[in-house]
């Protein structure tokens, strides 16, 4: 590598798509720089370290952190600590709205000091659902439906004027209606990008994983299909939605093979107990764990995605599917 190479320039190659060209980040680059060997490195730990070289400023992001992660797995670098920058921010009404009070309460303070409260923006795409304020007053009935939603809007009025407010007020959030469905399956049908692109400063447009911390221990669902996300609490989102980094440690990673079909007699949800039941004698408490094998294919989405939703059942951070 040149002096005045860093390793973000150095794995920076391009991709022609439908006449647009994008940069991506290739690790094969860093393997034949003889920086690390990408077979030894499980894939949810791939999606970190080209997370690491992505956001590299030899500030938040040194390279000895990537450098550390290219070593994952040695016993000496099991205790650091990384940080991850993730692409967006998964909320819902119950937890989010006080993130949203404290945006607005700093738009207040900036405005008192004489500065432009404009500014006070989420740095990374934030996005609401309302699903946590259902209350069922009418049921078998054609009309049920409506009749539920107009009580919640009566109910909710402030709250929801509130964050119609925030996202008419603040560049990079979105609210997603009520009576639209669970927080984590429309992120699943509807917001989940698996890869994301995004235009810089310099105009120039980078393609890279979709991931995301959500605000519900159970956002790991998107883990499913593919895309790394997991519930951490309100100051940590905050600080994300802000542009800071996410720090955690260096994760221990849990291999879980699948092979074979599932039997006539048996149902997703047996398989999704009996995976709960053996990850919780094995110890994955804080672990990322990762499926894959050929059985991978023959489970449906929807078996996958429960699996992944199970994670804080079993312990782990994330229950990621290759």
């Amino acid at each position: 590598m040149a002096e005045n190479e860093t390793i973000k320039s150095r794995t920076q190659k391009e991709l022609s798509l439908n006449g647009d060209t994008l940069v991506y980040h290739s690790l094969k680059q860093l393997e034949s720089d003889g920086l690390c060997r990408l077979s030894q490195l499980p894939v949810s730990i791939r999606i970190l370290l080209e997370n690491l070289i992505r956001n590299f400023d030899d500030k938040i992001v040194t390279q000895k952190h990537i450098q550390k992660i290219c070593n994952w797995g040695s016993a000496e670098d099991n205790d650091c600590e990384i940080p991850f920058m993730p692409s967006r921010v998964l909320m819902q009404d119950f937890t989010g709205v006080p993130a949203i009070v404290d945006l607005a309460a700093m738009r207040n303070a900036v405005k008192k000091l004489g500065g432009d409260p404009n500014k006070i923006n989420p740095q990374i795409p934030v996005e609401l659902i309302i699903d946590h304020s259902v209350q069922i007053d009418a049921h078998a009935s054609k009309d049920a439906l409506n009749i539920n939603c107009n009580k919640e809007y009566e109910r909710n009025r402030e709250r929801y004027s509130f964050l119609r407010w925030g996202q008419q007020s603040f560049a990079n959030f979105q609210v997603v209606p009520p009576a639209t469905g669970i927080c984590h399956q429309v992120n699943l049908e509807y917001l989940a990008r698996v890869v994301f692109d995004k235009i810089d400063s310099n105009n120039v447009r980078t393609a890279f994983p979709d991931t995301l911390v959500g605000l519900d221990s159970h956002t790991t669902m998107i883990n499913g299909i593919g895309v790394m996300g997991w519930g951490v609490g309100g100051i940590e989102a905050e600080a994300v939605m802000l542009g800071r980094p996410y720090y955690m440690l260096m994760p221990k990673v849990v291999g879980v093979q699948l092979v074979g079909n599932l039997p006539d007699v048996c149902s997703a949800s047996d398989l999704v107990l009996t995976i709960t039941s053996i990850l919780r004698k094995h110890g994955v408490v804080g672990k990322f764990v990762e499926f894959f094998g050929p059985a991978v294919s023959n489970l449906t989405l929807a078996d996958r995605a429960t699996i992944a939703n199970m994670s804080p059942e079993y312990g782990a951070t994330i229950g990621f599917f290759q």
